[in-house]
């Protein structure tokens, strides 16, 4: 075998490796590509199931005492609240200050919400400012 084709040998091999690498690190990339996707979609999936947890119970509080809602305070989209089950005989749901940390499939979630007057125009339309105060109706997020 001649010099010539040794050294084309030699680059035949470094073309095939390079070409082996850019493959299996296409298929690692793939990979953790669809592990991410799978643990965010896991992850937004328990932050639903909680959301609607929390909205049930919010729901629940103002269907059995409106004004544990109303007079919360102070009210705002940044005063957080949450809701606690009395420790009595026959359970009973309540409005506290603060969050709460729930942990689901080994992710931490901060549980909150938050409660905001509602006003109306003259049309009984919702409105952002101005307008009269709708003790009837809170704004929960």
């Amino acid at each position: 075998m001649s010099n010539k084709e040794r050294g084309q040998s030699l680059v035949e091999l470094l073309v095939g490796v390079a070409i082996v690498t850019i493959i299996i690190s296409s298929v690692v990339t793939a990979v953790v590509l669809v592990l991410r996707i799978h643990f965010q979609s896991v992850a937004s999936r328990g932050a639903a199931a909680l959301e609607q947890e929390t909205m049930e119970s919010v729901r629940s509080v103002a269907e059995g005492k409106w004004t544990d809602l109303y007079n919360v305070s102070p009210k705002g989209e940044t005063t957080t609240y949450r809701i606690i089950t009395s420790s009595s005989t026959s359970p009973v749901l309540t409005v506290a200050s603060g969050t709460e940390e729930v942990v689901v499939d080994n992710i931490t979630y901060t549980r909150f919400f938050s409660v905001e007057n509602v006003s109306r125009d003259s049309n009984g339309s919702i409105t952002v400012a101005g307008g009269t105060e709708d003790p009837s109706t809170q704004k929960i997020t």
